[in-house]
């Protein structure tokens, strides 16, 4: 439950990114456009009960993002030539 709204929204986002990306590369805007589709934080600001954040574990392979391991993800993103 939830997974598919949170897949669909992940899905417009990069869509978005392509796009203005696109834009970018004819010169109609400036900037770089980056989409992530982040997993669970496990410090972040929602917060699960712990047997659906098991279940999540066991039945779908979903763990929860720690914070250094984000930053690090974040970071590495940036590096990249992609936009998502």
């Amino acid at each position: 439950a939830g997974q598919s709204d949170y897949a669909y929204a992940n899905c417009f986002l990069d869509e978005f990114a392509n796009l203005r990306e696109q834009q970018r590369a004819l010169g109609r805007c400036f900037g770089r456009t980056l989409s992530l589709n982040w997993p669970f934080w496990e410090e972040g600001g929602l917060i699960l009960a712990p047997e659906y954040q098991q279940m999540l574990e066991h039945t779908l392979g979903i763990v929860s993002l720690t914070t250094p391991q984000g930053f690090a993800a974040f970071l590495h993103a940036l590096e990249l030539d992609a936009t998502n």
